[in-house]
């Protein structure tokens, strides 16, 4: 394996990793909005988490292909 690649997978998980949490913490600012009566910041914080999903989701995409990669170079 090469090095670069351990540096890119960390990038990678670090970046879907906050992400996620981010999505996490809308949600929860969301519903603590919509308890308030706050609709219009309630829909625009599940937006936001929608985005930072999304976000994630690419990032853990991008990081299954390198190491699906890293595995075949390695298998030769």
């Amino acid at each position: 394996m090469r090095i670069g690649h351990v540096h890119e997978e960390d990038r990678l998980f670090q970046f879907s990793s906050v992400f996620a949490t981010q999505a996490d913490r809308f949600d929860e600012a969301a519903v603590a909005s919509e308890a308030s009566l706050n609709l219009d910041v309630a829909e625009s914080l599940r937006r936001l988490s929608k985005t930072c999903r999304s976000e994630s989701e690419a990032y853990s995409r991008r990081l299954r292909q390198l190491t699906e990669r890293t595995v075949h170079e390695n298998s030769k």
